[in-house]
């Protein structure tokens, strides 16, 4: 068989591969066949701290014929809802999480972009902020700290120029 041949059989066996993945991907689509995190039957915890538990629920909209998902902020004392975020669609949603050690929390969306509530003490209640107030994740590193990573990064560099002149 000369390569002309073996380069088209490769070729059309590629394209048939890919034709394929996107029709059985749309069929998926269209049938409304999600793999997702959660529970269709019922409302789940998905985030807790030792306020506030968030709880995502399932919805179908037989109107709009689309999936979504509720988020729920419940009072772990009291037991009550006392904030429902905005919801996502389904097969957007990649979940829900409380920032560590704050009672603020990020849903993330595949579509539009994550939202980000930040918890509000004095009305207790949770408003979402644009990108540019994200809250801030990464933990306060002390000057101690700081002064520690540039030192291991200079001694890091030495090292580096100390290989490189060994040719």
């Amino acid at each position: 068989m000369s390569k002309k041949k073996k380069a088209l059989i490769i070729a059309a066996l590629t394209l048939a591969f890919i034709v394929a993945v996107f029709i059985v991907s749309n069929i998926i689509m269209v049938l409304g066949i999600v793999f997702p995190n959660y529970k269709y039957d019922k409302p789940e915890a998905v985030s807790k701290n030792d306020t506030y538990t968030i709880i995502e629920e399932y919805k179908y909209d037989d109107d709009d014929e689309i999936s979504y998902i509720k988020v729920y902020v419940k009072d772990n004392k009291s037991g009550k809802i006392v904030f429902t975020a905005a919801p996502a669609r389904a097969r957007d949603y990649n979940g829900t999480e409380f920032v560590e050690g704050t009672s603020d929390f990020t849903l993330y969306s595949g579509d539009v972009g994550d939202f980000y509530y930040k918890y509000d003490s004095e009305k207790n209640t949770w408003t979402e902020t644009n990108h540019d107030e994200i809250i801030n994740y990464e933990p306060e590193i002390s000057d101690e700290e700081k002064k520690k990573d540039i030192e291991k990064a200079e001694k890091a560099k030495e090292k580096k120029k100390l290989i490189n002149t060994r040719d």
